[in-house]
């Protein structure tokens, strides 16, 4: 909007000129935007509040041209009370207007001005008389109406808010009561009847925002139901909102938002019209059929995890079985092969044993015939294995604690040419050939060892030359 109130009036071909009316209170609202902040700063028109005397002559000169007159004194009086008062112009045509209606002949009258509450009492003192004469359930509606026609400031005063009539009217459960009520405040004045420049839908609003300064009840209404106020208009703005999209469902409050609503719309005084309540209907509506489907989808996803944990035993059961079978398996495997390597174990033992028997056997019968160091050597051989048989045992008994070979000595050199034991059979004397004699008949040098028998220990050593 505002680019375009600029191009109308920027536009060298444009034959429009745009006069806009701006209260103090907003003077900062357009500056926010730069283009259009500046033309309007460039080319404002201050208009201040007008002084006594121009009060006077706004009091006087149209009553001149009407042909009335005033009693001596009362137009001082009504400047005194109209001047530097917030919104004296239309404090003072309502004052005047009712002046009018009250006059006595020609003559506006003292009387009917103090009658009427005077200059800054006769719009509020009106209202209420209006708003006393109705009944109970008219009242109710009155202040629900009134509700509906105030926008509450925001560090500013409230003000006036134009309505269409077809919104005031759908409070009511019958549509004429609510039209009798529009028309009487019309009727005095205190109401003002439009069209929407749009739509050219029936509109109305407060006729003087004074109402909304003076007029006491007003004003308790609305300082009791400020916040309920407030969460309305965001009501109003999302039923409006959720009309134009045709009613899309993406449009409906949720969650925290509706819970919210819910929740004041419980407890609040300000009615609501048919279209605000069914827009909270289809709300929670659509909340209930969400949750429902939450509840079917987990119910659906609780019934594929049961058939899916079922299928899982299944198969955890199969793969037991096969596991099972697999170890049985395994087991019949192992045992089989135990059984084989300890048939084979024994089978290499029988071999063991009978070749330690031949073994045995052998030696005995070398040691019966005379070969006592191979009966020894053979008997040996047949207990080196592992428990040995008793027979081989035996056998090596026999031969060691029989006559012959009593200690083998592996550090004596081969060419020992004689030896000797003691009587008492404990020492032994060995004599080896050193070099041989010239003529290669006799030993020239020879060598005497002594050892003890029991440890094989060398006691002495001799060295013997031979001539």
């Amino acid at each position: 909007m505002k680019n375009l109130l600029l191009a109308a009036v920027t536009d060298r071909r444009s034959r429009v000129r745009v006069i806009i009316t701006l209260r103090a209170d907003f003077y900062d609202r357009p500056l926010h935007y730069p283009e259009f902040g500046e033309m309007m700063r460039s080319r404002m028109e201050t208009i201040l509040p007008l002084s006594p005397s121009e009060l006077e002559r706004a009091i006087v000169k149209p009553a001149e041209r009407v042909g009335v007159t005033f009693e001596d004194g009362l137009v001082t009086q009504i400047v005194s009370a109209m001047t530097y008062q917030p919104g004296a112009l239309p404090l003072l045509q309502y004052c005047l207007t009712e002046l009018f209606e009250r006059r006595e002949g020609r003559t506006l009258t003292h009387k009917a001005y103090h009658e009427m509450g005077e200059a800054v009492g006769a719009l509020a003192r009106r209202t209420e008389a209006v708003f006393n004469d109705l009944d109970r359930a008219s009242k109710q509606l009155t202040k629900q109406m009134f509700l509906r026609l105030v926008t509450l400031g925001e560090g500013t005063e409230d003000m006036r808010r134009r309505v269409m009539q077809q919104e005031i009217i759908a409070l009511a459960d019958q549509p004429e009561d609510m039209e009798e009520i529009i028309d009487l405040f019309a009727g005095y004045r205190l109401l003002s009847l439009d069209h929407d420049a749009a739509s050219r839908q029936p509109t109305v609003e407060v006729a003087h925002e004074a109402i909304l300064r003076e007029w006491e009840q007003l004003k308790s209404w609305l300082n009791e139901s400020r916040q309920e106020i407030r969460m309305h208009r965001k009501l109003l703005q999302a039923v409006a909102e959720w009309q134009k999209a045709g009613k899309d469902k993406s449009y409906l409050l949720q969650g925290a938002r509706l819970d919210e609503f819910e929740q004041w719309r419980s407890s609040t005084t300000v009615a609501l019209t048919p279209a605000e309540r069914e827009y909270l209907d289809m709300c929670s509506i659509e909340r209930q059929r969400r949750i429902e489907q939450e509840q079917q989808r987990q119910a659906h996803e609780a019934q594929l995890e049961h058939r899916s944990r079922r299928a899982l035993q299944v198969l955890v059961m199969l793969l037991l079985f096969i596991a099972l079978g697999s170890i049985g398996v395994s087991i019949f495997a192992v045992n089989a092969r135990n059984r084989t390597e300890k048939a084979l174990t024994a089978a290499e033992r029988q071999a063991d044993v009978n070749h330690s028997l031949v073994l045995s056997s052998n030696a005995d019968s070398a040691y019966q015939h005379g070969f006592a160091d191979l009966a020894l050597l053979l008997a040996l051989e047949a207990v080196s294995i592992d428990e040995p048989p008793v027979e081989a045992t035996q056998g090596l008994t026999q031969i060691a604690l029989g006559p012959g070979t009593r200690r083998v000595w592996a550090d004596y050199p081969d060419n020992v040419s004689a030896l000797r034991f003691s009587l008492d059979g404990q020492t032994l004397l060995t004599a080896t050939c050193l070099q041989r004699s010239a003529d290669d008949v006799g030993c020239a040098e020879a060598q005497l060892v002594l050892r003890d028998v029991a440890s094989g220990e060398v006691l002495k050593t001799f060295g013997i030359l031979i001539k």
